[in-house]
């Protein structure tokens, strides 16, 4: 009989609470997302065990929160949920959906939504939320996935400083240890989209926002970091993403990636609601769009 198989990829993450993002998680991803599968102590399918009715007792919203967090962990490892040498997530890994272990290799693209769910966690893990230290591993663990994530990210950007600190969809080059634009968002133009990019700054802003508050002397270069690179985003955001009028490009192209960016180097295109994300950040925290048309009355 052939094997029942299961595409396991990232969703987008409202970052608000952590109980919405874990329950609805525990419904998308429902593999077991380990390397041994079922032969790990415990169950991955724990799901099952539960009914409805039995959230509105408190200790047992904690109780599957902690199973979801310590089986959802196991897809956040390198070469699995996430590239190993560059930190950068993948967009996903088949599973076998009868043993729940892993099914030939990652998905070797992504794009800043995929990230965005990372970041996520790895804030709410920073900032010392119970579930999200179970899904990291723990702090250290979540420092050194942090670390490993700016390598990534400032690498990239001193290839390619046209995006501004902003990623395209991409690919991964395994043997170099480095993420790159993927063929089709840098054929024949590079392009960068505004969605994408919207979520995954949210991310990297309360990392950075708490490394800069809370662990600061504790961890200087890494805050350091954070903060300049949140900033370079803060900087180049109405020049690669702005389209006037209070608009927001959905995709921008990009004439030369290579190039520090410039006014003249970009051609924004229509879809300004794709651009939401994008939008509220600088609204509420950069202010330099002017007041968006989806905000005025």
């Amino acid at each position: 009989m052939e094997e029942a198989q299961i595409n396991a990829s990232s969703t987008k993450y409202n970052n608000s609470t952590m109980t919405p993002y874990f329950l609805i998680l525990s419904v998308i991803f429902f593999g077991c997302y380990s390397v041994r599968g079922l032969a790990l102590e415990g169950n991955c399918r724990f799901a099952k065990n539960y009914q409805c009715e039995d959230f509105s007792n408190p200790k047992v919203i904690d109780e599957y929160l902690s199973h979801v967090a310590r089986w959802e962990g196991q897809f956040a490892q390198p070469g699995i949920g996430y590239d190993g040498k560059s930190g950068y997530s993948f967009d996903g890994h088949p599973l076998n959906y009868s043993t729940g272990g892993l099914y030939g290799e990652p998905h070797l693209f992504s794009a800043p939504s995929k990230e965005s769910i990372h970041t996520a966690i790895l804030a709410l893990a920073l900032d010392g939320n119970k579930h999200a230290l179970e899904f990291t591993g723990g702090f250290e663990k979540m420092l050194s996935i942090l670390e490993l994530k700016m390598k990534g990210y400032m690498q990239f950007n001193a290839t390619y400083p046209g995006y501004g600190c902003w990623t395209p969809w991409v690919d991964f080059d395994q043997a170099a240890g480095t993420f790159k634009p993927l063929a089709s968002w840098s054929t024949p133009y590079y392009k960068v989209p505004s969605l994408d990019n919207g979520e995954w700054f949210w991310g990297l802003y309360a990392i950075s926002h708490i490394l800069n508050t809370k662990y600061q002397s504790q961890y200087p270069q890494l805050a350091k970091d954070y903060k300049a690179f949140v900033q370079c985003q803060k900087d180049n955001a109405k020049t690669v993403f702005y389209r006037g009028n209070g608009d927001v490009s959905a995709t921008t192209y990009i004439l030369d990636a290579f190039k520090t960016p410039t006014p003249d180097n970009y051609i924004h295109c229509d879809g300004y609601l794709n651009g939401e994300s994008v939008t509220g950040y600088a609204y509420d925290c950069a202010k330099v769009f002017g007041t968006p048309r989806s905000l005025r009355r």
